[in-house]
């Protein structure tokens, strides 16, 4: 049994349960509530309150739910059981701001390209070029040429769209040479474009 105290920090959501179980019982007893604002929440936790019958312990009685607002302060020493020698005594705080792990560095270069009918080898115009996984996206101009800025270096891929064409789709390495996307009509002849996503 370790008397002493020890200090444990988390990162937890909203509605989150703190992950230990290090509390009577084996239950993770503390949970993070609704956030008041960005340096103050609510924290519940599990208390209860054991009868004692001479040197026996009642640990049938249910648990009841209790909380506190914490701030960036320490609270008061509160305790999960209403006995001095069984209970966990804790205080809490947040931890503000928490420090985040450096974002990694991620180079990013500009691809080029042009959209073109399989068949014929004409521009294909307005089509829609977007990079998988991003939020990239840009459209082919009137000779089929397109622009995509910030690309991630490295492999991704390449999705396009147009009116009367079915989906095309492009592996490349990134950084390239100009990229030459083909697509191929829709043997249905429809004048609409279909989504890409």
């Amino acid at each position: 049994m370790n008397w002493g105290w020890d200090s444990l920090t988390w990162r937890v959501r909203a509605g989150q349960p703190v992950p230990a179980t290090f509390s009577f019982f084996d239950r993770p007893p503390f949970a993070v509530g609704r956030a008041l604002g960005p340096d103050s929440a609510w924290l519940t936790y599990e208390v209860r309150d054991l009868a004692l019958e001479g040197h026996a312990t009642d640990l049938r009685s249910a648990p009841e739910m209790d909380s506190l607002v914490i701030t960036s302060r320490w609270t008061p020493t509160l305790t999960t059981i209403g006995v001095s020698d069984a209970g966990m005594w804790f205080r809490v705080r947040l931890v503000t701001p928490w420090p985040a792990p450096a974002p990694r560095p991620t180079r990013t270069t500009t691809l080029r390209g042009k959209v073109i009918d399989d068949s014929t080898g004409c521009a294909v115009f307005f089509c829609q070029v977007i990079v998988d996984g991003t939020k990239l996206v840009t459209h082919s101009d009137t000779l089929g040429y397109f622009v995509l800025n910030d690309v991630p270096v490295g492999s991704v891929g390449l999705d396009a769209c147009a009116a009367a064409y079915l989906a095309g789709h492009l592996d490349v390495e990134v950084p390239s040479e100009p990229v030459v996307l083909r697509l191929r009509r829709d043997p249905a002849g429809l004048k609409v474009v279909r989504p890409c996503r």
